[in-house]
């Protein structure tokens, strides 16, 4: 279960608008990491906000 909770933390913080350098330093966590859980964090907003603007329509 522990192995969960750190992907989602940095996907709050990214949300929050920290940057990545910021969150690796906060964390520690390699980059390629923070980047790829940035990835998947951006097309989940993209995806939450067209399924908002198509059940609108």
């Amino acid at each position: 279960m522990a192995k969960l909770t750190v992907p989602f933390r940095i996907a709050r913080m990214i949300r929050e608008g920290r940057t990545i350098e910021q969150i690796h330093a906060e964390t520690g966590r390699p980059l390629p990491m923070i980047r790829m859980i940035a990835a998947q964090v951006a097309r989940d907003d993209m995806r939450r906000a067209q399924e908002a603007r198509d059940a609108r329509s």
